[in-house]
């Protein structure tokens, strides 16, 4: 198949991209001009785009059988509103303006932030969206432009927290960092179930819905197992060879001190965490994933300690070489 992948050069586009042409199809990258080309494989078309307008897409789409969609802005307190939303909803509206007749099908790879927080667990595809952030909003409005425009022709990810080897966004590496640190306090009580997803499990949902031209809706992409915060965390100490948090501060006063800080922040003093990045470390995120297995046929493989140990090797390995370079 003629696969065009949006977004070619991020985190998960440029793995993608390798698991796509390992399956032989021909894949076609859009980028914006200065994206890192050089990690994408060799055998990957790149068209290059200075303006993301509906015209220029359809151009540099041309015909396909699939096109994925993994633009995207994460969000964060610091990023304006409009910035988030052209990210993360006005792209991919000008993808599905060039895509209409000249692609047979439309992956959106969105994220379970459009579920929000404070959920009856575990989450499913049926659980009522209640986004709290803009990041999750405009995730949310894609998904319904996605499927009001294109219907049965549509697929949408909603991809838990991906994390693994070249991360540095997500919040598991974010904790990484946090416990390489030697942090004596740990915000939350830790009881909170999380459910990240290792890179390779991610992309090979991702490949899954590019294969099957059968399947339409919504579907969870998650890891194999879900565990306590808590658990996270000292197995991230146990993997970095360091020793956990001895104490871990109770949820309410986390989140408290997170609407104190929003304060604080409005008047120029700095804090150390958001309102949004409370909830990422403080709430219940479980997800059931009956519907991915059952019609997507997407069984996670890569355990939590497995992800982790792999992380913490490929960035030792990585920086080792950079000293040798």
């Amino acid at each position: 198949m003629k696969v065009i992948v949006a977004g070619a050069t991020g985190f998960l586009g440029r793995h993608l991209c390798k698991e796509l042409t390992s399956r032989q199809h021909d894949v076609r990258a859009i980028v914006r001009p200065g994206s890192k080309v050089a990690s994408l494989p060799a055998n990957v078309e790149v068209t290059t785009l200075p303006t993301w307008s509906a015209g220029a897409l359809g151009q540099a789409i041309g015909q396909a059988d699939v096109l994925v969609d993994l633009v995207g802005l994460q969000g964060g307190e610091d990023i304006p509103a409009a910035a988030i939303r052209d990210g993360n909803f006005e792209v991919t509206a000008r993808l599905i303006s060039g895509a209409v007749g000249r692609v047979g099908r439309f992956v959106l790879v969105s994220s379970v932030r459009v579920y929000g927080v404070r959920h009856t667990q575990p989450i499913s595809e049926e659980t009522p969206r209640r986004p709290n952030t803009e990041y999750g909003r405009a995730k949310a409005l894609a998904e319904d432009l996605v499927q009001s425009e294109l219907g049965e022709d549509s697929a949408v990810l909603r991809l838990s927290e991906v994390f693994g080897p070249g991360d540095q966004r997500s919040m598991m590496c974010r904790l990484l960092r946090l416990v390489q640190r030697g942090m004596v306090f740990w915000p939350g009580s830790g009881d909170n179930l999380v459910h990240p997803c290792y890179l390779d499990d991610a992309i090979s949902g991702i490949a899954l819905a590019v294969d099957r031209q059968d399947v339409t809706g919504p579907y969870i992409i998650a890891g194999l197992e879900a565990a306590s915060m808590r658990t996270v965390v000292e197995l991230a100490a146990h993997v970095l060879s360091v020793a956990p948090p001895r104490w871990f501060i109770p949820t309410k006063v986390v989140r408290l001190g997170a609407l104190f800080g929003r304060r604080l922040r409005s008047f120029g003093f700095p804090f150390p965490f958001t309102v949004s990045q409370a909830d990422t470390l403080c709430d219940h995120r479980s997800y059931d994933l009956s519907r991915s297995r059952a019609r997507l046929g997407y069984v996670p493989s890569v355990s939590l300690s497995d992800g982790l140990r792999r992380t913490v090797a490929a960035e030792a390995g990585a920086r080792e070489q950079g000293s040798r370079l």
